[in-house]
């Protein structure tokens, strides 16, 4: 599913970037539309570019493993097998390459850490483990190393390489508590089984591998980046410009493995609960960055630390909100698509699952499934939340303490400039 995380206060961004980025879209769409010519006439060979463009990466690894295990071997065969004297110098080389080695296995031990939010222990909310377990084994995926709550609005498969993925993934299920808020049972229930088709049913192991193939080198560029050691300067330079380029081709086909776990959610679930998801999930990510989050920000300009607080009123305010006009909804999706975002727009996600737009009656939230787990998590992740927006709270804090003195000054001068006048309407405004 597409993510919706509550969006940082609105700062000014420079036109120079704006021009720039407005161009870095243009590129984009005109590389992915040509990508997509490619493949629709091609379906197999574009396929088969992708799959050696990922062995690729790591073929270098390997290429370079072996790069650096061949004075080592060459030295054994000489003195083991042709019996050439064992020299001093020949210790220098084999001190140097095993340097190198043991900097290429640590610079490539990169650690993945679990996904953010409250980790279920595996006897807690069993209602919920069942739920996950039955759509998991209806929809072919491997088995879960856990499953988390967070604060999104949203859900997502989670898998975590060993080695870079030489040694296997370990998967996660992230369900958001606000989603689970907002989503009936069924809602809920094509979302996951939606997202256990990111993870590679029965009959697509292959285009789930390359979609998670696709996350792994953006994950294993950060982490290298971040490595000290030296050896990880060559090998992160070289993922700098090779994931990108990996990330062009495949980002065909992870818009089509979009399409394809809509289908298995069908299949599995329901259609028209699938479709009633994407619909409601739409219009409460709207709701949620335009009024919902701002709301709260908003407190910061009068309350020096957030709320304890935080899920509550957001969740509440995505329940209340009237049923949207779902004509208007499709109107709005498609003019704010990311075109970084390989989901497709929801007007073709529909149309792809042969679903009319029309939200279902809502039945009980699937929040439900946590049963007596529920408390404890919504309060964990109000604490896990605050922390984590402590120091923008703050911030906000001191600028609105800075606003409200500089509304008293002007408010307290005798007579006022047009600009003075302008600006403290604007700052009645925003303190009011």
């Amino acid at each position: 599913m597409r993510y919706c995380d509550a969006p940082a206060a609105d700062t000014a961004e420079p036109m120079e970037d704006r021009r720039a980025a407005q161009a870095a879209t243009a590129r984009h769409r005109a590389r992915v539309q040509r990508l997509e010519t490619l493949a629709a006439a091609a379906p197999r060979a574009y396929l088969v570019r992708v799959v050696l463009l990922a062995l690729a990466g790591y073929g270098f690894l390997i290429g370079l493993l072996l790069l650096l295990l061949a004075a080592p071997l060459a030295i054994a065969w000489r003195v083991l097998v042709q019996g050439v004297r064992f020299e001093p110098q020949l210790a220098i080389v084999l001190l140097i390459a095993g340097a190198g080695i043991a900097a290429l296995v640590r610079a490539l031990w990169v650690r993945f850490e679990v996904p953010s939010g409250r980790l279920l222990a595996p006897d807690e909310a069993p209602v919920l483990q069942a739920e996950v377990e039955r759509l998991r084994q209806a929809t072919g995926a491997p088995p879960l190393a856990g499953i988390v709550i967070d604060t999104r609005l949203n859900a997502a498969a989670a898998s975590l390489p060993r080695l870079l993925g030489l040694a296997g993934h370990r998967h996660y299920l992230v369900l958001g508590l606000p989603l689970l808020q907002l989503l009936d049972r069924d809602e809920a229930a094509a979302v996951i089984a939606h997202e256990f088709g990111h993870f590679g049913e029965q009959h697509g192991r292959l285009s789930g591998w390359l979609y998670r193939v696709r996350f792994t080198w953006y994950r294993a560029v950060d982490g290298l980046s971040r490595s000290g050691f030296l050896l990880s300067i060559p090998i992160a330079r070289f993922y700098a410009w090779y994931a990108p380029l990996f990330d062009a081709w495949s980002f065909v086909l992870a818009r089509a493995h979009e399409f394809r776990a809509d289908a298995i959610a069908a299949r599995v679930v329901d259609r028209d609960a699938m479709a009633s998801a994407l619909l409601r999930i739409e219009h409460g990510s709207g709701r949620l960055q335009s009024t919902l989050w701002p709301r709260v920000l908003a407190r910061a300009r009068v309350q020096s630390h957030p709320p304890a607080q935080l899920l509550a009123p957001l969740i509440d305010g995505l329940r209340a909100a009237p049923y949207p006009d779902p004509a208007r909804l499709l109107a709005i999706a498609e003019r704010d698509i990311d075109p970084d975002d390989t989901h497709p727009v929801l007007a073709r996600r529909l149309e792809a699952l042969g679903a009319p737009a029309v939200l279902r009656p809502r039945g009980e939230p699937a929040a439900m499934w946590l049963g007596d787990a529920l408390e404890a998590v919504e309060r964990a992740l109000d604490q896990h939340w605050r922390t984590q927006l402590k120091t923008e709270w703050q911030a906000l804090h001191a600028a609105g303490a800075h606003d409200r003195a500089r509304f008293h000054a002007l408010d307290a001068l005798p007579e006022r400039s047009a600009d003075e006048a302008v600006e403290k309407a604007r700052l009645f405004e925003t303190i009011e």
